[in-house]
């Protein structure tokens, strides 16, 4: 193996959605063998700053599904944008959806930070994982958003992704069927069912490693892929030697090469020195 990529909530990171000495360790070990290993998350770039261990390793981080690709300096090598037509017309045709427009180091909303915080208490699917966090942490992580942004604002920047979570069944209908018509615009790969998780067309996970392998120099055979949600079958489709997690998605496991064990038994490191030895 000459390079590893690794999803990261529900594949490498711990229970607590971070990483922690073991892990660490494990990424040390990688670079000293002389490989290359990145994480691939939809975690956009502020999201990854905030896990410290990870934002200082010597590893490339593949962005919000593959649209940015940062080095292990932290230089962005790779950004794609989604089109400001379809990013205009998301805006007028379904005014009343919470959409997450993610720049490069921003995140716009139309709604208030009062309603948004109002919304992630009730919604959000990492509502869990924040009460763990301190009131600093939460004040910290709503920084990097832009409350009341209007439709000329979020249209003069360069929307890197888009995301929403939508609970309503006919909602969730209507927005997927304008996604469909626009398959030539944009593509939906969201890492569980009720979520949209928007990039240009030309962007996804797979295509991300690919790039990544050619600036590094590897083979399609030396490279190994993890991961545990639907934005990862890209990938996990893609290389030979790609493993699920046990917890993953039954599409996830159908479209990786193996199923290897759970996340939280830290199974992607296990993987990975076995691999190492071989």
């Amino acid at each position: 193996m000459k390079m590893f990529v690794c999803d990261l909530d529900g594949t490498l990171l711990n229970t607590a959605h971070e990483t922690d000495e073991k892990i660490l360790r494990c990424l040390r070990q990688v670079h000293r063998k002389g490989c290359f290993f990145a994480a691939a998350t939809g975690r956009n770039i502020n999201g990854i700053r905030r896990n410290k261990g990870l934002w200082e390793a010597p590893v490339y981080l593949i962005v919000m599904n593959g649209a940015c690709i940062l080095d292990v300096q932290r230089n962005v090598i790779f950004r794609q944008s989604i089109r400001p037509d379809f990013v205009k017309e998301l805006l007028l045709k379904f005014p009343e959806y919470h959409f997450e427009f993610i720049t490069e180091d921003r995140t716009y909303v139309r709604i208030s930070g009062g309603e948004y915080i109002k919304d992630f208490q009730q919604r959000s699917i990492w509502r869990n994982t924040w009460v763990r966090k301190t009131p600093e942490e939460f004040e910290e992580y709503l920084s990097q958003y832009v409350f009341d942004a209007d439709v000329p604002e979020i249209c003069d920047r360069e929307i890197l992704k888009i995301n929403c979570l939508e609970l309503d069944p006919e909602r969730y209908r209507r927005l997927e069927d304008h996604i469909r018509q626009n398959s030539d615009k944009v593509v939906n790969a969201p890492f569980e069912p009720k979520v949209f998780e928007l990039t240009d067309r030309e962007v996804d996970k797979g295509k991300a490693v690919e790039r990544l392998m050619r600036i590094v120099g590897a083979e399609r055979e030396e490279v190994a892929v993890f991961g545990d949600g639907d934005n990862d079958i890209p990938m996990l489709k893609r290389f030979p030697h790609s493993y699920a997690m046990e917890n993953a998605t039954p599409k996830a496991k159908e479209a990786a090469s193996e199923v290897i064990g759970h996340y939280r038994d830290y199974a992607v490191l296990t993987q990975i020195e076995r691999l190492l030895d071989f």
